[in-house]
């Protein structure tokens, strides 16, 4: 809750040398939020971080265990994999995070 001074209760008298008066009364801003209620988001770069190590272990052992064939070197189909292991480790990141925090909202909106 933010508070700002009463208006109409005096304040220190800037003629008698800045002495102090009685403290201000405050009272509430309109549109302030209520304390006690925290609404929490989740934290949308350790999700993107966590998919994009995730994906990049999964390339990483892809490109090691998933066999190959004589065509390719294993430095390019470990790029490869490694590099599409990043991506889609991003957007699964992502769209949990943003899967949590739609369920977040509507427990929120329930306690309301």
């Amino acid at each position: 809750m933010t508070l700002e001074p009463d208006p109409t209760t005096p304040g220190p008298d800037p003629a008698a040398g800045g002495a102090q008066g009685p403290p201000a009364q405050a009272r509430p801003v309109q549109g302030s939020p209520v304390p006690g209620r925290r609404y929490r988001t989740p934290r949308y770069p350790v999700f993107l971080l966590t998919g994009a190590l995730l994906g990049l272990a999964v390339g990483v052992g892809l490109a090691l265990y998933g066999g190959g064939d004589t065509v390719t070197t294993g430095a390019g189909v470990l790029g490869y994999f490694s590099g599409f292991g990043v991506v889609l480790g991003l957007l699964l990141g992502g769209s949990v995070a943003v899967v949590v925090e739609s369920l977040m909202n509507r427990s929120h909106r329930r306690r309301r």
